[in-house]
Formats: C-alpha cells, structure tokens, sequence
C-alpha cells in the first residue's frame, strides 16, 4: 500500500510540474537555434548578444532584396520582395552598379556594394531607405558582414583589397591586400574570413582563395588552385570551405584545417555561386552555363559528394539564397530579369518573380545562408 500511494504521490508531482512548463511555454514562446522553445522572462533576458539577434530577426517578415545592375553596371536599384507572395513591393535607390548585398544579423540593415562608385550604401530594412554611405576601395564587387555584426569585409577587385568597416561607426578600420576578390565567405565563429580570387597570376591562369585571420587582419596564407574561383561558402560545422571553378564546371572542398583540397565534385556549365544548406548535408550550385550548357540549379549531396539533383531556372542564373528553413530557395536569372523560387523538398520551381534588368546577388532577412555578397 505504501508502494501504492509512493506511485500516486509520484505521478501527481509529475503532472504537476508539467502543467507548470505548458503554462509558461504559452506565456513566452521564443526561438533559439531555429528551434521553438520556451523561456521565462528572466532568463530571455539573459540571452547572449547574438542569440537576442536571432530572436529579433525571427520575428521579422521574410523580406528579400535583390541587386539590379542593368547587366552593364549602370543600375542603380535594390529591390524588395516580400517572400509571403512573392512580389516585388519596393524599390531603393542607390549608388551605381551594385554587385554585392549582405545583411546584418538582425536584419535591420543590408550593406550594398557599389561598384562603379567606390562606395557601400546603408540600407535601414524599416524603412527601405539609405541611412549611409561609406567610401572604400576601387571597384567593391562583393562583401559580407560577420556573424557578431559588427564589421563588414569588402572586396575590391579594381583595388585588389578587402576594406573592413565597423559598423557601430560605418567607417574603415582596416584594408588589406587581396588580389582579385569575387566572394566572400566568414567562418561561423566569425574568426575567419575566406575571400575568393578569380585570378592571382596577371596572365589570368588560376585562381584561389585568401584566408585571413579576423583578429589582426592579417592574411593567413592563400590557396592556389587550377582555375578561376567565383562562389565560396564555409560549411556549418567550419570542417571545410567550398568554391566554384568557372570553366573546369567543378566544385573544390577545401579543408579549413590543412587548407588542402580533399575533394572535387563535377558540376554544370559555369558554376558562380554556392550556398550550404543549415545541417550541412546538402549545398545548391547556380550553373550559369552563360557560354553554352544548360542554365540550371545543382543539388549536392555533401556527404558522398555527388549531383543528386538538377533544377532548370531562367537563363544565366548568378546567385541564390535560402529561406530560414531551408525549405526555399530564391535565384536570380540575371540574363532573364527573373528570380526562381525552388521548393527544396521536392526540387520543383514554384514561382518565377519579374524583377528589373540583371539582378545579381539576392540576401534574405532574417538572416540566412546565401551566396554571391
């Protein structure tokens, strides 16, 4: 009988308590890690910095912006589109050729290169409008902002630079010498940055990729490879750095620890960007095929390093980004003035948004993984 009530006792403590965490899970739903939890006020909080950004962005309206460069370099536009419906609902002026976008971790900014000018623009994502403008080198062709937000790298290919800005200031802090940069890739810890050359010989034979440390702003060392580099995205568990080769149409793993290569995946025509999906087991590849081929997107299977599957978009398709799920994905058709909309559960175009003359690089807010900055 004591056994019994010993039981009773038990189970009635244990519903108890677990009334207690519903009641609480209903008072103050939150996000952490993409994942529905629930936290009481206090320790909400508590939250570290970058975590409180998360939470932030998640409740944010999905928003994505696009660059439009009139494919001879004279745009001088970022759209919007609202991901609910897949329309474009703004349209932001700012400087001249605008090739790269990165947004803040918070999504309440988006950095924009400006090739033509030298300059980055500010854009407040409130209000869809430029709040600064920030000189850097020669011909900014692509950027990225870290993961804590508080600096912004920038590569200048007319410069042969990165620039890094803080953006507490909006002003440069440092420059550093890099040839040729086209993309731009941050570690997930923010401790290194992976810069894309397209050339780094002056005959134009082969490229690489530029690693350097983001403490001292110092370049680390530089990967030299068999071809021209374009895209570049680091892996979520920051094992290894993936970067497109344009004309042997092949993707190269590189590891971040020995900085050798270990591995190369065969592709489409004219391979251009690369984004990695947030598990790590899967990447997409744009193939631009702007020299014959066929325009398409690639599914990669990271584990066995293989095309698993093959998505046919608009024509020269440049850059791509994921939805915060990872269930959607956005890309742009820079020859065709479109974005495709790919529903990656079942690989299947969904939606095609009209857009302006040759958009080019696309992010997300809240924050997501996308390629070509």
């Amino acid at each position: 009988m004591r056994s019994a009530r010993a039981v009773c006792s038990f189970i009635v403590l244990s519903c108890a308590v677990l009334l207690m965490v519903l009641v609480t899970a209903q008072s103050n739903p939150v996000v952490y890690a993409n994942q529905p939890i629930a936290l009481p006020d206090a320790d909400a909080q508590r939250l570290p910095p970058g975590v409180a950004a998360q939470l932030a962005a998640a409740k944010q309206k999905p928003y994505a912006y696009v660059a439009i460069t009139n494919n001879d370099g004279t745009g001088k536009t970022v759209q919007v589109i609202d991901t609910t419906t897949d329309t474009v609902v703004a349209d932001i002026t700012v400087g001249t050729a605008p090739w790269g976008l990165s947004e803040t971790p918070d999504g309440t900014e988006v950095y924009v290169a400006n090739a033509e000018d030298s300059t980055v623009s500010v854009l407040n994502t409130s209000t869809n409008s430029v709040v600064a403008t920030i000189p850097v080198d020669n011909d900014p062709v692509c950027l990225q902002v870290s993961p804590n937000g508080k600096y912004v790298y920038v590569g200048n290919s007319g410069g042969g630079s990165v620039s890094v800005i803080q953006t507490s200031t909006n002003t440069v802090v440092a420059t550093i010498p890099v040839k040729n940069p086209e993309q731009i890739a941050i570690s997930p810890d923010g401790a290194t940055v992976f810069v894309s050359n397209l050339w780094l010989n002056d005959a134009n034979t082969y490229g690489g990729v530029t690693v350097i440390d983001a403490m001292s702003n110092q370049v680390v060392t530089t990967i030299v490879l068999n071809d021209a580099i374009d895209g570049i995205a680091v892996a979520p568990d920051d094992a290894s750095v993936y970067v497109t080769e344009l004309t042997l149409n092949q993707i190269v793993q590189i590891s971040t620890v020995t900085y050798k290569v270990v591995a190369q995946i065969a592709v489409g025509a004219r391979p251009t960007a690369i984004v990695i999906t947030p598990n790590g087991h899967a990447a997409y590849v744009t193939d631009s095929a702007l020299f014959g081929g066929t325009p398409d997107v690639e599914e990669i299977n990271l584990r066995r390093n293989r095309v698993i599957a093959s998505v046919l978009v608009g024509t020269d398709p440049v850059a791509l980004v994921l939805n915060a799920k990872g269930t959607t994905l956005y890309v742009t058709n820079q020859l065709s003035s479109t974005v495709s909309v790919i529903n990656t559960l079942d690989n299947t175009v969904i939606a095609t948004i009209p857009v302006g003359t040759g958009p080019d690089a696309i992010v997300m807010k809240p924050r997501v993984n996308t390629a070509r900055q």
